[in-house]
Formats: structure tokens, sequence, C-alpha cells
């Protein structure tokens, strides 16, 4: 998905740059960096597509034969936790130093907790099980309190600021965490007990990633055009718009790079 989501951002700030407004050629530079994962050493953080965890998934497998060995089914649970939001703190903690130490504008290692949550409580917590079902809903509670939480401080106390500093970075991670997790688990549970017509499955699976690489581009940093629109509702529409079309591009190259791929194998 690398070289077709590269290729999409320079499709997306052409049109971009002929329809609405230009963009100087130091953030496309910028731009097409961060897409290969490293916009936590850029000057400028200009991100167009959500490539940002390649660096995270390095970790993430490095990790593993380590956090395999940890009985996680023999830890009582306050430990069980414990060790979950403290490792977080602690990733999150020294992310942060080496940010202010380095001048990185961001270092988020807090959001390996999206990996480590989901790998730890369905290996303690069987997820067909009861035990499972009750951790998840007091999970689903947690994630909404959070969301509340973070959307009153962002658009009611402080909606100026969005409340930021190391507090607010660290709420966001285990709210989307939460959220992530419990949405997973409930849409398992749907998907097990009605299962939605084939050709929605189909659609779902080959657009759901695609969608997730291209909605930043229209919904937040240069290329935004929620903010070129009349009003909120028509920018939501026209970014939903956007980002479909811009799915169905990077698909589309793709399929077409693997075919490249295939004939380049056949004819070697």
């Amino acid at each position: 998905m690398i070289v077709p989501g590269e290729i999409t951002v320079v499709l997306t700030v052409v049109f971009y740059s002929l329809l609405v407004g230009k963009i100087s050629f130091g953030k496309i530079l910028i731009s097409l960096a961060s897409g290969l994962g490293l916009e936590a050493f850029l000057p400028d953080g200009w991100m167009f597509i959500q490539l940002w965890f390649l660096t995270y998934i390095i970790v993430c497998y490095a990790t593993v034969p380590w956090i395999q060995k940890i009985d996680v089914k023999r830890m009582r649970p306050l430990a069980f936790w414990g060790m979950l939001g403290g490792m977080t703190v602690l990733l999150q903690g020294t992310g942060s130093l080496l940010s202010l130490r380095f001048g990185f504008p961001s270092l988020s290692w807090g959001v390996l907790l999206r990996f480590y949550l989901a790998y730890f409580v369905f290996r303690r917590y069987p997820i067909e099980s009861k035990t499972c079902r009750k951790v998840m809903t007091a999970l689903s509670v947690v994630s909404a309190a959070l969301i509340a939480g973070v959307s009153f401080v962002r658009y009611g106390i402080a909606p100026a600021g969005g409340g930021t500093g190391a507090p607010a970075e660290l709420f966001f991670i285990y709210t989307q965490t939460f959220a992530g997790t419990v949405l997973f688990y409930w849409l398992f549970q749907a998907f097990n007990k009605a299962r939605p017509p084939e050709i929605i499955l189909e659609i779902s699976d080959r657009y759901s990633f695609p969608v997730y690489l291209t909605h930043c581009l229209f919904i937040g940093y240069s290329t935004s055009v929620i903010d070129k629109a009349p009003g909120v509702g028509s920018g939501i529409l026209l970014a939903l718009g956007c980002t479909a079309i811009a799915s169905v591009i990077l698909e589309y190259l793709n399929r077409l790079a693997h075919r490249l791929i295939k004939r380049g194998d056949k004819s070697g």
C-alpha cells in the first residue's frame, strides 16, 4: 500500500491545488515522507495519509517474543490492569521526553497500547466467554465516559486550546484504544449472530483499509475540505465523498501494483 498510497497523495495534492488552493512544495515533500511513517521525525507533521503506524508495527513485531512470556492468566486483576495502565504511561512518558529532548514534534509510543491491550485482554479472557463479555461491557462504559469527558474538555471548557499537554494525550490514547477494542468485540458478536449479506462483507473487506488510509487527506492537515465548504454539514459530506473517491483510486492502484508484480514474477 505504500507506493499506491504515495501516488494517491500526489493525485490528491494535484487536484486540490487545481480546484481549491495551492500547497507549498515543502509541505508536499514533508507529506510524502510522513506517508512512510516518519511524521514524528519531521519538522512540521503535515501528514496526509494514515501510514504513520509503519514504524510502530516494527516495535510490535519485535516485542511479541517478550510479551508471549507474560502469563496474564495467572495475574490478579489489579496487577493485570495496572500493568497495562503503567505500560502506557511509561511508553508515552519516554516518548514525550525524547520528543522534548531532541525536538521531535510527535513521538507517541503510548499508541502501542492499541496492540497490547487487545493482545493481553483476549489472551486472558477468551472472546467467547461470559467473563470477556463482562469485561467488554465495563470497557464500553469507560469508553463512553472518556469520550464524553474528552469532548467536554475539547469543545466545552477549552474550545480554543482543545485541552493540550501530556494528560490530554494519555486520555486521547486510552479513549481511542478502549473504544476500538470494544467496537471490535461487539461487531464480532453481532456478525456471529446475524451475518450480513456477502456483498456488504466483500465491499467492507475491500475498502475499509483504503478508507482508513485516505480519510485524513480531506479531514485535517493541508488538504482539508471541511473548512472550505459553506457549512460544517456540507463540509463533512464533501469530505466523505472525496474519501470515497480516493479510496476507490487507492484500491485500484493497489490491485494494479499486485498485477504488475505477478506479471513480473512470471516473466522472470
